[in-house]
C-alpha cells in the first residue's frame, strides 16, 4: 500500500484534462470510453470499477460496475473461487490507501495454497503483470474500487494522486447513473409517497388512514407495494432507502 495523505493533491496536466470529460458523461458507456482513454494516457491496458463484496458474495462477476476485463478471465476467476481469499479485496476492506501490486508478490500472500499459482497463471495469461487499486466511496457510503492494470512500471506519486482523484469522480458518476435508473424503476405513485411521508413522520397505518381518509387496509396495501418496489425489509427500511435515493421530497 502507498500513502498519499502527505502529498499535495496536485493533479498532473493530463489528469486535469479528464475532469470536464467526467462531468460530461451521460451514460455508463461514456464512462467506459473515458476509462479506456485514461488507460491509454497512463499506459495501462485494463480497467475495472467494482462494488466491494459482502461476505455472502463470492463471484467477481457480481461486483462489476464497468470494466474491460476479458469475460474469459472473469469466468475463470469465478470458476476457481479466487474472490473469497483475494488479498486485494481484504486490503480494500481495511484501508483507503491505494494498493500498488505486482503479480508474483501479491499472490504469494494468498492463504489458499495452490490457488495462488492458479491466480498468477491466470492473470499472466491475460497480460496483468501489475496494477493499482483505488478505494472509492460515495457520499451515501457506498464502497467500491477502481483499478488500472497492465505491464508498465509502478506509477509515480503524482500519477497515483491524479488517478486516485479521477477514480473517486468516476465512481461517483457511475453511482449517479445507478440512482437515476433505480429511481425511475422504483418511482412511487403520489398516494404511495403520501403514505411514506406520514410513515416517516411516525404515524401508524390507522393514523394515516384517518389523515388521508382511506381505509387502513388500503394504507397497508400501499406500504406493502412500497416495500416491494424498494426491496425493503420493513417500513422503516423503506423510509431510509427512499430518503437516501431522493424519492421523498
Amino acid at each position: 500500500m502507498v500513502s498519499i495523505k502527505q502529498t499535495n493533491p496536485v493533479l498532473t496536466p493530463e489528469g486535469t484534462n479528464f475532469l470536464p470529460l467526467i462531468a460530461e458523461c451521460q451514460t455508463s458507456y461514456d464512462v467506459f470510453r473515458l476509462l479506456r482513454s485514461i488507460c491509454v494516457q497512463y499506459d495501462f491496458s485494463h480497467f475495472s470499477s467494482i462494488n466491494i463484496p459482502t461476505d455472502a458474495q463470492e463471484n467477481l462477476s457480481e461486483l462489476s460496475v464497468v470494466s474491460n476485463w476479458p469475460p474469459e478471465l472473469v469466468n475463470a476467476y469465478d470458476a476457481l473461487g479466487l474472490l473469497k481469499k483475494s488479498p486485494i479485496i481484504a486490503r480494500l476492506k481495511s484501508s483507503v490507501e491505494p494498493i500498488v501490486w505486482e503479480l508474483e508478490a501479491l499472490n504469494s500472500v494468498r492463504s489458499d495454497g495452490n490457488q495462488a499459482n492458479a491466480a498468477v497463471e491466470l492473470f499472466r495469461d491475460f497480460g496483468f503483470e501489475m496494477g493499482v487499486y483505488f478505494s472509492v466511496h460515495t457520499a451515501a457510503g457506498e464502497l467500491g474500487a477502481v483499478s488500472f492494470s497492465g505491464k508498465r512500471e509502478a506509477p509515480s506519486m503524482d500519477e497515483l494522486v491524479t488517478l486516485n482523484f479521477l477514480s473517486q469522480s468516476i465512481f461517483a458518476k457511475l453511482k449517479q447513473f445507478e440512482i437515476k435508473k433505480t429511481s425511475s424503476d422504483m418511482a412511487l405513485s403520489p398516494r404511495e409517497e403520501e403514505c411514506l411521508i406520514w410513515t416517516a413522520a411516525g404515524k401508524t397505518s390507522a393514523e394515516i388512514s384517518t389523515i388521508l381518509d382511506i381505509s387502513e387496509h388500503t394504507i397497508n396495501h400501499y406500504l406493502g407495494s412500497i416495500c416491494q418496489k424498494l426491496n425493503a425489509q420493513n417500513r422503516a427500511h423503506a423510509v431510509s432507502k427512499a430518503m437516501r435515493m431522493g424519492l421523498l421530497k
